[in-house]
């Protein structure tokens, strides 16, 4: 298991609400990068995230799971749905080639 920090873009900025999410994560104990995309869920300032990812020095994909804090706004009808994720905390929980 491996911890690390991230951003995300989601694909709404609307709090209590799902969302789509894409981003790219630093994993602090394999000290590499990883691309993501996933589900999350909005609350008012934070969020809940279960995504995959691909390891961008090819060592294969794996599930994680994330949380952090979001800018979410109320819904106006001019509103374009795209908010960026501060640093989040993610925690990698299986991998399909699992380093030694």
């Amino acid at each position: 298991m491996d911890s690390g920090v991230g951003i995300r873009v989601f694909s709404s900025d609307r709090p209590n609400s799902g969302a789509g999410s894409i981003g790219i994560d630093y994993m602090l104990r394999e000290q590499k990068w990883r691309a993501t995309v996933g589900a999350a869920y909005l609350f008012d300032r934070s969020y809940v995230e279960l995504n995959g990812g691909l390891q961008l020095d090819g060592n294969g994909l794996d599930l994680g799971i994330g949380g952090g804090w979001v800018d979410t706004n109320t819904p106006t009808p001019s509103a374009t749905p795209s908010t960026l994720a501060g640093a989040a905390l993610r925690e990698q929980i299986g991998t399909a080639n699992p380093s030694p």
